[in-house]
């Protein structure tokens, strides 16, 4: 079982191991996820096309 403690930004575990790295790269993924949905979503309103807004397939090409 692990014991977490929160050290100056850092999460670690019990035995001293840092687990940021996952959490960044989380972070990293949702950032890129939301960047894409949000210019699928300018692309759309651009085209004139408001029901696609949700379409990245549509945009892909």
């Amino acid at each position: 079982m692990h014991e977490w403690a929160l050290a100056e930004g850092v999460i670690q575990t019990a035995s001293g191991v840092a687990e940021e790295q996952g959490l960044e790269q989380a972070a990293i993924h949702a950032a890129l996820s939301f960047t894409a949905m949000l210019a699928v979503a300018h692309a759309a309103v651009r085209c004139r096309e408001p029901g696609l807004m949700r379409s990245i397939k549509h945009f892909a090409a």
